[in-house]
């Protein structure tokens, strides 16, 4: 084990955290404050982190098995939700079972430890995900909260996202070679380093957002501890085998792609779950907060113990 590389990759993304959760004591940082940092990361840092990541990777024949592996991965998930809801109560529970939080969570992690340069492998792995959140996930959701989501509403949705839109150009310009025109031309190069350097920010931005979005409940903790104590080893089974048995024995893909599959799989559910839940649920609401942050806590932690045994790619 490698014990300086490991605190020299970690240590800034624990004292970011941390940071962001004084400001929020401190009152620095509100809640209106924070709103506004995850609308800018998900609006202009991702999209430019999406967009530099599929336009540099190599794309393969085997990476694109991986998106409708894990569209249906997390569409049994969320079957599985259902069951399990039953045990642990609450209307929204089937919903803490199924989706990672990708955009607030696990790149910024894996990026933060692994490198800027090894975004392309947990951007692929997410690529069926997005999908299923898209057109599954918050279909549901949204059903649940006596909301109806058209086809077209979903449509014109998914068309529209900034992140969707940076995967899209980002896959045209890795297929018509656009980063040797880029190279060439020296206003498209100065455009590019400008979304390079948006993407600089990206991962601190999100740090400091998870540190101020901490909040825990007497009242959910309990909920929460049932929630992690059914759903945790269930995806770590899931990465394990199928990292082990599909990345790399079926599909022949290199490491990084086992560990970003594990940093994605650790993730806490999705952040968007409280977004879509009604006014009048409020006391709900603030149970499933408390979910996500217990959840988010114990994701870092694994992370760190996996980061401590596998520091390199």
């Amino acid at each position: 084990m490698e014990v300086s590389l490991v605190i020299s990759k970690l240590l800034p993304v624990i004292l970011i955290i941390a940071l962001g959760w004084v400001l929020r004591k401190a009152r620095f940082v509100t809640d209106e404050g924070n709103n506004f940092l995850k609308k800018l990361i998900v609006n202009v840092g991702l999209p430019a982190v999406l967009f530099v990541s599929f336009l540099n990777m190599s794309i393969t024949i085997s990476l694109i098995f991986l998106i409708p592996g894990i569209f249906i991965l997390n569409a049994l998930l969320l079957l599985f939700g259902k069951f399990a809801g039953s045990f642990v109560g609450g209307k929204y529970s089937p919903f803490l079972f199924s989706g990672f939080e990708y955009g607030m969570f696990a790149i910024a992690v894996f990026t933060a430890a692994y490198g800027a340069a090894s975004t392309s492998y947990i951007a692929i792995i997410d690529l069926g995900h997005e999908l299923f959140i898209w057109f599954v996930f918050v279909t549901i959701l949204l059903s649940y909260s006596g909301k109806k989501q058209t086809v077209k509403g979903t449509l014109t949705s998914f068309i529209k996202s900034p992140i969707i839109l940076a995967i899209t150009l980002g896959i045209i310009g890795n297929v018509f070679g656009l980063e040797k025109v880029i190279g060439s031309n020296p206003i498209l190069k100065g455009l590019l380093t400008t979304i390079e350097m948006l993407m600089s920010l990206t991962a601190p931005l999100i740090l400091l957002s998870i540190g101020a979005g901490l909040s825990l409940s007497k009242s959910g903790i309990s909920f929460a501890v049932k929630v992690t104590a059914i759903r945790m080893p269930l995806v770590l089974i899931l990465s394990y085998v199928i990292g082990k048995l599909i990345l790399r024995n079926l599909l022949g893909l290199p490491f990084a792609y086992e560990a970003a599959l594990f940093t994605l799989f650790i993730a806490p559910p999705p952040f968007i779950i409280p977004l879509f839940m009604p006014d009048n649920d409020a006391l709900e609401r603030g149970v499933i907060n408390t979910t996500l942050t217990f959840y988010t806590i114990v994701s870092l932690v694994l992370f760190v113990v996996y980061f401590s045994f596998n520091p390199v790619l």
